[in-house]
């Protein structure tokens, strides 16, 4: 059966035998195309478990081939389909915070839009969207962006729903899903900054040297409420290059520079507006070498994007070179560099560490710390309570200290002098009143001298 099938136009799929093999199935490997005649053909060499040749036209002779034709919709079909979607149909090894998008063929209703039409799971557990509606190249795209990391090595279904409609109330013909399955590489995920007023990783870029080139009175960096992700904003650039000259740089110093390893990546949501121009990832090699990674923003809506060290190329002297072949790396900053339109606004959310789960070993009692540091709590997200690990090289006052994403304090868990060494606290998730918080995101923030450093937190009833 598998050498006599064929599907025309060529296809790439499974075909599977159901019901004591009297019933075949073939499962494509992708979204058919719109207006399209397909052919299916089973030849004359398909026998069943006797040997006896198929009746492909059901005469009662055998011998002959078995030929099946279908269309499928135009494009421009009045009603709501799904034109594409990413990740693709059984993907395997997806990114823990990959944003999934659907692209219609015509607007949906807003409406119809939410939790009560979309579904991602795994099993039962199931996953929180943020769901965000633009346009590009006359499709109409929805992009569901998970509000914290999909688990490792997990097969998720998206479900849409024939209840969603568009502006005139057609409804989908049918329930539409696939399945992905997400990455089993072990990885810890480090959020840097959710972008709110107590994490803001960037510096001013306008007061930043190696911006240029700009319309500064028309040129703002600023935290906003629109568009907003993890918390209640996110960084928004608003841009406009001088038309009359070429070029045009608007560059980003990260506070807190981030050193990467040959298994490390860093991650960051864009929210694009199909400029194209290029989005810089700035980095310097252990020996000084300057080094930048580059990606067009040629897309609307989030995306998820991400340097990975072990896959990805690098420009050293407009040269391409392996990433892993010059860490470990120091991430300095980021800039938006003009190749395309002269003026547009784009938006930053959620900058992520990310590095390989090291296994624990079993080490005598450790020395002083050379640096004060301020750990991922674990478990996060978590429920009742969890754990903050912190490091003092000497002896100091610290502070531990709960806040809001608006910076308002919610609750001190410490603030004394404590000896140097490793020091650990928790928090059971209630204010300074002792009155159990609502789920959401939270922040701890520590303060000893002159070092500060905040950690985002994620409590779930």
């Amino acid at each position: 059966m598998q050498t006599a099938f064929r599907f025309e136009p060529p296809a790439a799929g499974t075909l599977r035998s159901e019901n004591n093999n009297k019933t075949f199935a073939f499962e494509p490997n992708f979204r058919f195309a719109f207006g399209t005649h397909y052919l299916i053909t089973i030849d004359s060499t398909a026998r069943d478990i006797l040997g006896r040749s198929l009746d492909g036209n059901r005469d009662g002779i055998g011998g002959d081939a078995f030929v099946s034709r279908f269309t499928t919709i135009p494009l421009t079909i009045a009603r709501p389909i799904i034109v594409n979607y990413k990740p693709p149909k059984s993907q395997t090894g997806v990114f823990l915070r990959e944003v999934i998008e659907v692209l219609f063929n015509r607007p949906v209703d807003p409406a119809t839009v939410g939790p009560q039409s979309i579904l991602i799971a795994a099993g039962i557990r199931r996953v929180n969207v943020r769901i965000f509606a633009s346009t590009e190249n006359g499709l109409h795209r929805l992009s569901l962006v998970p509000t914290q990391n999909f688990l490792n090595g997990i097969v998720y279904n998206v479900i849409l729903s024939k209840a969603i409609k568009d502006l005139a109330g057609t409804p989908m013909p049918v329930d539409f899903r696939w399945s992905f399955t997400t990455t089993t590489r072990a990885e810890v995920w480090e959020t840097l900054s959710t972008f709110s007023a107590i994490d803001q990783p960037f510096g001013d870029p306008l007061l930043n040297p190696r911006t240029h080139t700009l319309v500064r009175d028309s040129t703002q960096y600023q935290l906003a409420t629109r568009l907003a992700i993890s918390d209640s904003t996110a960084g928004k650039l608003r841009y406009q290059f001088q038309p009359d000259k070429k070029g045009g740089t608007v560059f980003f110093d990260l506070r807190k520079p981030i050193e990467m390893d040959s298994t490390d990546a860093a991650a960051m949501f864009v929210y694009g507006d199909t400029s194209k121009n290029t989005l810089q990832w700035h980095l310097r090699a252990r020996d000084g070498t300057a080094v930048r990674y580059e990606q067009v923003i040629d897309f609307t809506n989030w995306r998820n994007l991400r340097l990975e060290v072990s896959r990805d190329s690098v420009l050293v002297n407009n040269q391409k070179v392996a990433a892993s072949s010059l860490a470990p790396l120091l991430l300095e900053g980021l800039a938006l560099e003009r190749n395309g339109k002269s003026s547009g606004e784009i938006y930053f959310e959620d900058l992520a560490y990310i590095h390989p789960q090291r296994t624990a070993v079993a080490e005598p009692p450790a020395s002083t710390p050379k640096n004060f540091a301020l750990e991922q709590n674990f478990p996060n997200p978590f429920n009742p309570e969890t754990e903050i690990k912190f490091y003092l090289p000497r002896r100091s006052p610290v502070k531990i200290a709960i806040v809001d994403p608006l910076g308002r304090l919610v609750r001190v868990l410490i603030d004394g002098i404590l000896e140097a060494g490793e020091h650990r606290t928790r928090w059971n998730g209630k204010n300074q009143n002792d009155a159990a918080l609502a789920s959401g995101i939270y922040f701890v923030k520590m303060n000893s001298q002159n070092f500060s450093a905040v950690r985002k937190l994620l409590l779930v009833r």
